[in-house]
């Protein structure tokens, strides 16, 4: 799914590597409709940089940290290298559960769904879920109860809950134990 509008400060964004100069490189932001923000060669890597191709090649998808945004001169300045193993890992993994739950609202709804009913119903699981991923294995878990409340249609929950159970691999743990009684 990509967002319209832009991202704020501070937020980590996943991209493409599209354009490498030597005074930077130019990232395809993939959760931002056409979005483009710069890593500028201070930002790639800690230390001093002598080619930027050393640590990033065109094509490569890399979790960036967003330093700043000018939305009047549409310039989006991101950091490579503020950003850790850990959050690029935790990042990665959240954008790909978002583009499997957007490839299941293709399963759930179908292709010829329409871009509003599309949005109104992604925006009110999004509300109270955060993410359109957990709003899937909530209903995966819970059935309607899960999306009760929310400003969708009856047959609309239904859809996502059938989906949801079709598809969610729902996580589980199993714990084992010895008592003791005496």
């Amino acid at each position: 799914m990509q967002y319209t509008g832009w991202p704020e400060p501070g937020e980590l964004v996943v991209g493409k590597v599209d354009d490498i100069e030597d005074f930077g490189v130019f990232v395809e932001l993939e959760e931002y409709e056409s979005k483009r923000g710069l890593v500028h060669v201070s930002e790639v890597a800690s230390g001093w940089i002598k080619n930027v191709r050393d640590h990033v090649t065109e094509g490569s998808t890399v979790v960036a940290k967003v330093l700043e945004i000018d939305e009047e001169a549409q310039q989006i300045d991101l950091s490579i290298k503020d950003v850790n193993e850990h959050q690029r890992k935790d990042k990665i993994q959240e954008w790909k559960n978002e583009q499997k739950a957007d490839a299941w609202m293709t399963v759930a709804f179908g292709e010829d769904l329409s871009n509003e009913r599309y949005r109104a119903i992604v925006t009110a699981l999004i509300a109270e879920f955060e993410t359109l991923y957990d709003a899937f294995e909530a209903a995966a878990i819970h059935g309607t109860e899960a999306l009760d409340g929310l400003d969708l249609r009856d047959d609309d929950v239904d859809t996502v809950v059938e989906t949801a159970r079709e598809n969610v691999s729902v996580p589980y743990v199993t714990v084992t134990g010895y008592v003791d009684l005496r």
